[in-house]
């Protein structure tokens, strides 16, 4: 999983292996069966394995292209390998299994790009962000001028200071934030004049990191086993409860100071 190299001994899982982006991904599931294999007292309970085919060709190819297609079908297979294999080692009916996307993707192309430097003419301020947002910290009383500014000319992308950003965002109380946030429409990027020439060279046709109601935006959650309600569709759900419901799961208490909520989520679970 990406992030299993961190060096923090409190947090390292007893079994891990370093991510590798170029390791096969049937070798992937074989890891994962090989510790379920291990000796009932030794063998882990939670297990995560990722892939990255339908993120790569989607970012590369746009969404809806015939790659991204194939990627989903290889996946697919994968899915259909992990499920043959715990079918193979009498463990597939002890198991859950939850398949989940942190995000979704649009199409995006190199004429929607927003040139903050162009909206922006001889004004002082510090620019971050590449993308679908950008912050900006405008010269000590400038605040005002540039925000009227990016006012004026909102189009394509929406403009907030600091403390009108909507709660929604969960984004203005750090005090690191600038003075200036700007989000930009599904399928804009927004950048300094010289962020365009690398925007055309990175050549991608999807993207995301848009709103989250956009609907290209909402990944997917499908689970089962013998926690999981069978049959059973639901709406919308939110990734960040998906923790909360392996507490539940597991019977551990929920970690304080989380945005996640079991109540939000815990209706899938065969017990309600």
């Amino acid at each position: 999983w990406p992030g299993s190299e961190v060096e923090l001994e409190y947090r390292r899982p007893k079994y891990f292996k370093n991510y590798d982006h170029d390791f096969p991904y049937f070798e992937r599931v074989d890891g994962v069966v090989n510790w379920l294999l291990l000796p009932y007292d030794q063998r882990p309970r939670f297990l995560t394995v990722y892939f990255d085919a339908t993120d790569t060709y989607a970012h590369k190819y746009g969404p809806n292209s015939d790659s991204t297609n194939h990627s989903i079908r290889q996946l697919d297979e994968i899915a259909g390998y992990l499920i043959d294999e715990l079918t193979r080692i009498e463990m597939l009916d002890s198991t859950n299994l939850i398949f989940v996307s942190d995000h979704g993707m649009t199409q995006i192309d190199k004429s929607k790009y927003i040139d903050v430097d162009a909206l922006l003419p001889g004004e002082k301020y510090d620019l971050w962000g590449w993308g679908t947002y950008a912050l900006i910290q405008p010269s000590k009383g400038d605040v005002e001028r540039i925000y009227q500014k990016l006012k004026a000319s909102e189009k394509n992308y929406r403009v907030y200071k600091r403390n009108e950003i909507p709660d929604f965002y969960h984004f203005s109380s750090n005090p690191f934030i600038p003075e200036i946030v700007v989000v930009t429409a599904l399928g804009w990027e927004i950048g300094a004049a010289s962020g365009r020439s690398g925007f055309e060279k990175w050549g991608s046709l999807g993207n995301h990191g848009y709103g989250k109601d956009e609907l290209d935006m909402h990944g997917y959650f499908v689970a089962m086993g013998p926690s999981f309600k069978k049959n059973f569709r639901t709406g919308t759900l939110w990734n960040i409860d998906i923790y909360p419901l392996l507490c539940e799961i597991f019977d551990i208490p929920v970690r304080g100071g989380v945005d996640g909520k079991g109540e939000r989520i815990r209706f899938v679970l065969k017990k309600y």
